[in-house]
């Protein structure tokens, strides 16, 4: 769960971070940490979930991330600028959606799958962001997968960190069932449900997670 917002007035900051994170209520399934940083944009208030965000004297990160890396946002915090940003992100694996916070800018980020969904907007002047449009009223577009958003004195710019690599394959099918089989011991919990249509897709993960021995609930409705 994430409640971000910028405002000029620490006070709204606050109460717009709060009320962001309450839209969301059904996500915080632990104990709610907040971060306040004083920016040269105006006042920063983000609330996550403990484990999920990590913040110093003058920068804060937060991060919706699966599989969980606890060293990721002491990573993002040593990040100085966007072209290390985006080559931190290149190395990440599986999926993620976030903000880090500094002195003079602030990040937003969404992996490249887009399956972590982030979505941003401004309510009375002010910068926010959340994992669901609905927490923002509607207000809000989401990042697009693959992008950051970066917000400066100079303006907001969105800039792409992903871009596809073309490469030439001999074994296409060999490929494709070695990138899936990676996928599911790395990704699939040892724990999880999975929505069972009983067509390709969902074969295959139920058929891949009992292979490497995790505990499978198949969910038909």
């Amino acid at each position: 769960m994430i409640a971000f917002a910028l405002a000029r007035d620490p006070e709204k900051a606050r109460r717009l971070a709060e009320e962001i994170a309450q839209k969301q209520k059904h996500r915080i399934t632990k104990p709610l940490k907040k971060a306040e940083l004083k920016s040269s944009l105006g006042y920063i208030c983000i609330l996550a979930r403990e484990g999920e965000i990590f913040s110093e004297e003058d920068v804060i990160a937060s991060c919706r991330m699966i599989p969980r890396n606890s060293d990721a946002l002491r990573e993002l915090c040593l990040v100085d600028d966007v072209d290390e940003l985006c080559e931190k992100l290149r190395k990440f694996e599986g999926f993620f959606s976030g903000v880090v916070a500094s002195i003079d800018k602030v990040i937003l980020f969404r992996d490249h799958v887009g399956h972590i969904p982030l979505v941003r907007g401004v309510i009375d002047g002010v910068h926010v962001s959340a994992l669901e449009r609905q927490a923002l009223e509607f207000k809000a577009e989401p990042l697009s997968p693959g992008s950051i958003l970066l917000i400066e004195d100079r303006g907001v710019e969105i800039v792409r960190w992903y871009t596809p690599a073309d490469r030439r394959i001999e074994d296409p099918r060999r490929e494709l069932a070695d990138a899936l089989t990676r996928a599911a011991r790395r990704l699939i919990p040892e724990k999880s449900s999975i929505a069972f249509s009983g067509g390709l897709d969902s074969s295959l993960l139920t058929y891949l997670a009992l292979k490497f021995g995790k505990t499978v609930e198949p969910l038909v409705v």
